[in-house]
């Protein structure tokens, strides 16, 4: 599932294509759009959301195209159709479901190492766990979760709350360090990402330990182990995480 580089990536290159542009007509359309609404993309694990200036490209699992006045068009696509598309008329409230519910997003001003303190104070749940929980910090996933814990040198399996003042400083400086990585590479793509382009991302060739199980380290050469915390696959160096 597109984490918060991915999502990212794909929004600043739509807000370069398509302000003051038209929609035209749609093909498989069930809103009505007037001027002020608002289209929010839910792209869950699969969806793409690509721009085609020629507007005459197809993906096969396209599902809904914004056809632009003047070429070009807007493609959402998704194979397994997970994704959703959500309408709201201006002035209504955008009232996608979990939205509201979202934790501060880790490169915001919101997101800082005193909130991280104060969040995961008293937590005994893993702190691997706790990253994911999107209610705590939005637009985190497995990916740059087990990158942040490495750079921070955190095991996965440390309860939230066991974490340190120091600690809570140097993981709030490795989750931004490793989403702004993900941008400057153009995401991590290993199957379905593509970016507003259509491209594929590159930030896979520089991770530490994510899918780099049995590989060494970068740091200390020990080879990289991979279980499970809270159910999801998780990627660590067991010599330089504590």
């Amino acid at each position: 599932m597109p984490e918060l580089p991915e999502v990212e990536i794909i929004r600043q290159y739509l807000d370069e294509q398509l302000p003051g542009r038209t929609i035209a007509c749609a093909d498989i359309l069930l809103l009505d759009l007037h001027d002020g609404s608002t289209v929010v993309f839910h792209l869950r694990m699969t969806g793409s959301l690509v721009y085609d200036p020629s507007g005459r490209q197809r993906d096969a699992y396209a599902r809904l195209v914004f056809h632009l006045a003047g070429g070009g068009a807007l493609v959402f696509a998704d194979v397994r159709t997970f994704g959703c598309v959500y309408g709201f008329a201006a002035g209504e409230e955008i009232a996608v479901p979990g939205l509201q519910s979202l934790g501060p997003e880790p490169l915001s001003e919101a997101f800082t190492p005193a909130y991280l303190a104060q969040a995961v104070r008293g937590r005994k749940q893993p702190i691997k766990s706790f990253l994911l929980d999107q209610r705590r910090i939005a637009g985190l996933g497995n990916i740059y979760a087990d990158e942040a814990l490495f750079l921070a040198g955190i095991h996965p399996r440390r309860e939230a709350g066991s974490l340190t003042q120091a600690e809570c400083k140097k993981l709030a400086a490795a989750i931004q360090r490793v989403l702004r990585d993900g941008l400057a590479d153009g995401g991590t793509t290993f199957r379905n990402y593509r970016n507003g382009e259509g491209g594929y991302g590159h930030h896979q060739e520089h991770l530490c330990v994510y899918h780099r199980a049995g590989k060494p380290c970068p740091t200390c050469g020990r080879p990289i182990e991979k279980t499970t915390v809270g159910g999801r696959g998780t990627h660590f160096c067991p010599h330089c995480q504590h």
